[in-house]
């Protein structure tokens, strides 16, 4: 009995001992960690340990003062190690048989009330930390917790010298995936990403007391199972305790993600609208017209001496080189809009349509995507990446289809699945790239490669057939939901209507040329028509006249003869049925006045044709107004 009475004083002595040494030798390495670092308000136990193996020669001592004193050392490789992800203890909470009542009644009454996260705050051991257990706290962190718990605002409290984290019930989508497993962890342990910009801002704060306010700052924080771009608004004031010295941070923080993200999206819209309708007014102005139709004129006369292996890989559109440049002017601008939104528009790629060979497609314009890329083809025949897609999925059933798909480049997009839906579709969504083994896993991106791609149809005026495709890289730090589906079709459908445009434009072009043409052959035809009316009219009249003259010359002769003969020579001819010559006279004057008549109509018709064609020559002499 004595012996174990020794043994049990021994062992007392020896844990109060110890106790006595790591608390004198903690104390002495974090004083010695806060004049070197001049951190006094965040000492990890990492940093204790490091400090204590400087202290310790013996590597054996050091681990049992450290197994004695709970701090963690565990490595085969003797490195310290701590960890930081696993969540705290919770309590087992015990009913009895007269009341439902857990058995630590010692919850005030600021934890009392329902609730997901009053539970969690009752359930975790607090004791196993340095805050101690919820009846040690005191007033100043109870005060401060039972603000931001009954807060509907996101807040969160970070108390103590680790800063650990008490937060809200709103507070929980900010945490994401992280709760509830991050509650009343250090903020270093749950925001490790974070803790390299964030640890100034904290000493500013728990050091030198300064409120600070930060509105849409980005943070690059992993709270859904992958690295996820936000942007926060939030404020970080120091909490003081009965003291009077700085124990903790009062955190209100807003998610304004979404409002950002869309701002940037209307700016990017903006800005492709903006350039499109200056490209458009540029290539529809008169000056640019002429120009075109001299580029047109030249182009022509240079490909008669043109040979077929120095030609542009656009010169089968059977389109004018005017409208083709336009459009590839217009293609150019919308890409280089993208450069105010990486972040969204990883890359982009445009293929049109040939107007002569539909089942053809021309890149247009690449943004971000260098040229030669395998992904880039500046030619795509859908026929024939058809016929690859299906040697791919096994279908390979003769030696002329594998020497063909082994000649032709392969398309890496499923264009021709897109372009020949029969249900109508506008977009494909491929996933899953940066898996793959071909150049798709390589796309250019701001940070690293995209994993998902959408590739949308551009409308055309002709229904029922796109005029092209447009292939985006989508943000691989976002999530591609539908707010983010709708920006995109937004932008394929400003590009395929400013197309559209330029083809209208064009089309309008070729209808007042050929209006024109029609107008000075319709000239042409009437003033020839008139020159021949002309002719034949004269030929009339001048007979004609000649006709009446004689017989007025006639009936003037014959008035000079006697009464007597001329009635006997009237009765007579008269008897012989003739016609007299005052009626033969004013037949040929009807005639004349007839012709002439008609002579004046041709005049003003050829006159006319003559003002129209700007061969007119004014004869000015006077009148007299009174007189007409």
């Amino acid at each position: 009995f004595c012996s174990c009475a020794l043994w049990r004083c021994r062992f007392a002595t020896t844990m109060v001992v110890w106790a006595h040494l790591d608390r004198i030798f903690r104390c002495d390495a974090r004083s010695k960690l806060r004049e070197d670092f001049d951190t006094s308000f965040y000492v990890n136990d990492d940093d204790v340990v490091s400090e204590l193996a400087r202290t310790f020669s013996n590597k054996k001592i050091l681990r049992l003062f450290c197994t004695l004193s709970g701090v963690p050392y565990l490595s085969d490789d003797d490195e310290l190690v701590s960890k930081r992800t696993e969540p705290l203890p919770r309590k087992q909470e015990t009913t009895t048989n007269n009341s439902n009542k857990t058995n630590d009644d010692d919850f005030p009454a600021f934890l009392s009330p329902p609730g997901e996260i009053f539970s969690l705050v009752r359930s975790i051991d607090w004791g196993s930390t340095e805050l101690g257990p919820i009846s040690r706290w005191p007033q100043s962190l109870r005060t401060s917790v039972d603000a931001v718990l009954n807060s509907s605002f996101p807040m969160a409290l970070l108390w103590g010298p680790d800063l650990r984290l008490i937060y809200n019930q709103a507070y929980i989508p900010v945490f994401g995936d992280r709760h509830p497993a991050g509650y009343g962890l250090r903020f270093c342990d749950v925001w490790h990403e974070l803790w390299d910009d964030f640890k100034p801002m904290f000493h500013r704060v728990m050091v030198q007391g300064e409120s600070l306010w930060f509105e849409n700052q980005p943070l690059w924080m992993t709270r859904s199972g992958y690295l996820e771009e936000t942007y926060f608004t939030w404020s970080y004031s120091p909490v003081r305790n009965e003291a009077g010295n700085i124990m903790g941070v009062l955190a209100p923080v807003y998610e304004n993600t979404e409002r950002v993200l869309s701002e940037r999206r209307l700016t990017t819209c903006r800005d492709v609208s903006q350039l499109l309708s200056t490209t458009k007014r540029r290539t529809s102005s008169p000056s640019s017209t002429t120009e075109g139709s001299v580029a047109a004129s030249t182009a022509a006369a240079a490909a008669t001496t043109t040979p077929a292996s120095t030609a542009s890989p656009r010169s089968s559109f059977s389109s004018s080189s005017s409208s083709l440049s336009s459009l590839e002017q217009l293609t150019k601008e919308a890409t280089s809009a993208f450069n105010s939104n990486p972040n969204d528009i990883q890359y982009a790629l445009i293929y049109l349509r040939n107007p002569s060979r539909p089942q053809q497609l021309q890149l247009f314009s690449s943004h971000r995507v260098p040229a030669g890329h395998p992904a880039a083809l500046p030619e795509i025949d859908l026929d024939t990446i058809a016929n690859q897609q299906d040697n791919d999925d096994g279908a390979r059933s003769s030696s002329s289809s594998s020497s063909s798909s082994t000649t032709t480049p392969p398309c890496l997009w499923p264009l021709s699945r897109l372009l020949s839906s029969k249900e109508g579709s506008s977009n494909i969504v491929m996933t899953g790239l940066t898996k793959r083994d071909d150049a798709l896993a390589s796309m250019p991106g701001v940070w690293s490669s995209p994993d998902t791609a959408s590739i949308f149809t551009l409308p055309s005026l002709n229904k029922g057939v796109p005029s092209g495709v447009i292939i985006f890289g989508v943000n691989p730090r976002r999530v591609y939901d539908d707010v983010y589906k709708d920006f995109l079709a937004l932008l394929a459908i400003q590009i395929g209507s400013a197309l559209n445009s330029i083809r209208l434009l064009e089309e309008e072009t070729k209808r007042a040329e050929s209006l024109s043409a029609l107008d000075h052959t319709k000239t042409m035809f009437f003033t020839n028509i008139s020159h021949e009316f002309r002719t034949p009219l004269t030929l009339i009249l001048a007979p004609l006249e000649e006709m009446i003259e004689l017989i007025e010359t006639s009936s003037t002769s014959s008035t000079s003869s006697s009464t007597s003969s001329s009635s006997s020579t009237d009765s007579n001819s008269a008897a012989a049925g003739g016609p007299s010559l005052s009626s033969v006279s004013s037949k040929l004057n009807v005639m004349r006045r007839n012709v002439q008549r008609l002579m004046k109509l041709v005049n003003n018709l050829l006159n006319y044709m003559r003002i129209e064609a700007g061969r007119v020559k004014a004869l000015y002499k006077r009148v007299s107004i009174p007189k007409q």
